[in-house]
């Protein structure tokens, strides 16, 4: 035998059914939403994060390159410094003609643009002060570091 179930449907709890589906979807629509806002707002955080990170990418690898010259430039110095202490201590026992007063004026001249320099300074950058310095001076110092060429080079300047 088979029976029958019979259900009277009531209205009244089919129209709470009803409203508590739509504002399910409702809820769900504005999460998707809000989740979607907050994707996006994430998005461009990382975006502007990811350009800031080459940025400083690009400028570390620009100090590690501003590093690495001044870290050759020097082992350069001190690799000249050597023969010219050498030459240095040389002219000291030799007699005082002109030529060995010439080369002693070119070594003096030398070691005076490496201390003038200040490597040392540079490298430990104890802090950062700004500096004043005389180009005419120099000039005048590379002129006369060069002074066995200065038959070639020409130079003028609005002092003399």
């Amino acid at each position: 035998m088979y029976g029958y179930i019979y259900l009277k449907l009531n209205q009244h709890r089919l129209h709470y059914i009803n409203l508590a589906i739509w504002g399910v979807i409702t809820l769900v629509v504005l999460a998707t939403g809000v989740l979607m806002l907050w994707n996006a707002k994430q998005s461009a955080r990382y975006k502007a994060t990811l350009v800031e990170l080459e940025a400083k990418t690009k400028e570390l690898i620009r100090l590690e390159q501003l590093a690495l010259v001044g870290l050759l430039t020097a082992n350069i110095f001190h690799d000249l410094k050597k023969p010219i202490l050498n030459i240095r201590d040389e002219l000291e026992v030799l007699p005082c003609i002109p030529e060995t007063n010439a080369l002693r004026e070119q070594v003096n001249l030398f070691f005076t643009m490496l201390r003038d320099l200040n490597l040392e300074g540079f490298v430990r950058a104890e802090s950062e002060k700004g500096e004043y310095i005389d180009l005419h001076e120099i000039i005048q110092k590379s002129i006369n570091l060069v002074k066995y060429e200065q038959e070639q080079v020409k130079s003028r300047d609005k002092y003399g």
